[in-house]
């Protein structure tokens, strides 16, 4: 029997940079068998059977795919495969790859089956006819051609519902095209072929066994195609030249880490995407920090961090704006409301930056809120964050209250469409409302929104709501 990697939702290139076992180990149930390595963390994958393994696929170094087979295994005796799989193998792509034998048979004709489905689609029309009069509907699908994090997350399954007839005859078209010119590739490949209409003869780069694989086909569209669909057209990044610089002095050059060149890129795709509108606001926070010093001073042994107060107070104001909670999802034109809240946290590394996220803050104390933090702090320091520990954020807050900045504008983690920006609290001279001059614990709150959903007012009183609820967190948080 065959071990697959599972779905483990990074986004970016997986890599193995340690196998933990070795042909002919024992194995039980849960034992880590490697180390996967992505540009933000490292994290160990356990097994889900009982077993002895009979041969390694795969070595330190390789580059993985998600859904492809590690090593080959036998079940110990009187011991079955568990039929539920690790928590990871959720929802592994139901597209069958090829097996290397299989990579050399390509799928069978299936002319008849398709015409059949045409005409469901469209009448009695003929194959000739079909083709002219999905033509307009096909070439509406090219704004939406943009590859999400996960190339089987639900945007593609709504495209090929949106264009069933069209993309059956771009498929049939696909797949004639690869046998005429030999080109063996897996399933979920051709689907991605088919989906972002890409010509296969274009798409350069094998596996060993010589086919194009789910992970090339995606490289490919990440690399050449545009959000237009078509074949990037926009401005290329062009190399700096040493000699702009040294005509002034000597330089030094320095790669990026892997998280600063993910976050360049993401951080890039977003601001350009996403239309950000800043909002800015003061607010008193003596009662919230008096209730600080009475939790550190309730229970001197745990460790308390203010960052926690200001996550419950924000989980709070997210159940009054729903919106503020959502997602946008322009392929379909639809908002995507949640009936929860996850809160992300911006945790600053030698690496660069990267999210944690806290799931449901609203039913934690203050104490498990600031454990958790700590724990992703710790993680994200060590680069061992997992895909499931940054994902799932409804909402992100970013803190440099370390520094003296007074205000900034924290650009949005997408898919959330608002991010809260904290800065150092400082006592400043308030004039109360007798008119008189007060001393009061103040701190700078910096928000941005995806102005697609928010709008200037919906933002500014969400604003106002934090605000309210920090100078007020009796009703929120009790210690």
């Amino acid at each position: 029997m065959k071990f697959k990697i599972p779905i483990i939702g990074a986004d970016v290139e997986i890599k193995i940079s340690e196998l933990l076992v070795k042909e002919g180990d024992s194995i039980t149930n849960g034992e880590a068998l490697v180390v996967l390595e992505s540009a933000k963390s490292t994290m160990d994958i356990p097994a889900d059977f009982d077993g002895t393994i009979t041969r390694m696929l795969k070595n330190t170094g390789d580059e993985i795919v998600e859904g492809e087979d590690l090593l080959e295994y036998e079940v110990s005796a009187n011991k079955s495969e568990k039929s539920n799989t690790s928590s990871l193998q959720v929802k592994v792509v139901k597209e069958k790859e090829a097996t290397d034998e299989q990579v050399k048979e390509d799928e069978p004709d299936d002319s008849e089956q398709i015409m059949s489905a045409v005409k469901i689609a469209d009448g009695n029309s003929s194959f000739q006819e079909m083709v002219k009069k999905v033509e307009k509907e096909m070439s509406s699908l090219s704004e939406e051609k943009t590859l999400q994090r996960n190339y089987f997350k639900p945007e593609i399954n709504k495209l090929l519902k949106k264009s069933q007839a069209a993309l059956i005859v771009r498929h049939t078209m696909k797949i004639k095209k690869m046998k005429e010119l030999e080109i063996y590739a897996t399933a979920a490949a051709k689907l991605l072929i088919t989906v972002f209409d890409i010509n296969p003869a274009d798409i350069k780069e094998r596996t060993s066994t010589g086919r194009i694989d789910t992970m090339i086909a995606k490289n490919y569209i990440e690399k050449h195609l545009s959000k237009s669909g078509s074949v990037a057209t926009g401005p290329i990044e062009k190399p700096l030249p040493d000699s702009l610089f040294t005509k002034y002095g000597t330089i030094e050059r320095k790669k990026l880490s892997k998280i600063k060149q993910f976050s360049a890129r993401f951080l890039a795709k977003v601001s350009a995407e996403v239309p950000h509108v800043a909002m800015y606001q003061d607010s008193y926070i003596d009662d919230i920090f008096g209730m600080y010093k009475k939790a550190k001073k309730a229970k001197p042994d745990e460790k308390i961090s203010f960052l926690a107060f200001s996550v419950k107070i924000v989980a709070a104001a997210l159940q009054k704006f729903p919106t503020m909670n959502a997602s946008i999802d322009m392929a379909s034109n639809e908002v995507i409301y949640k009936n929860f809240s996850n809160i992300g946290i911006a945790i600053d590394t030698p690496n660069g930056l990267v999210v944690g996220t806290i799931v449901d803050p609203k039913s934690l104390t203050v104490y498990e809120i600031s454990e958790k933090i700590f724990d992703l702090a710790g993680k994200a320091k060590e680069g061992k964050l997992s895909a499931e520990e940054m994902g799932g954020s409804t909402f992100t807050i970013s803190s440099i209250s370390g520094t003296s900045t007074k205000y900034f504008s924290p650009i949005v983690n997408k898919p959330n469409v608002g991010i809260l920006g904290l800065c150092k609290a400082q006592y400043t001279y308030v004039i109360d409302k007798n008119k008189k001059p007060v001393i009061k614990l103040t701190m700078p709150l910096s928000l941005s929104f995806d102005h697609r959903l928010i709008d200037g007012k919906e933002g500014s009183l969400f604003l106002e709501e934090i605000k309210t609820m920090l100078e007020k967190p009796g009703d929120i948080i009790k210690i």
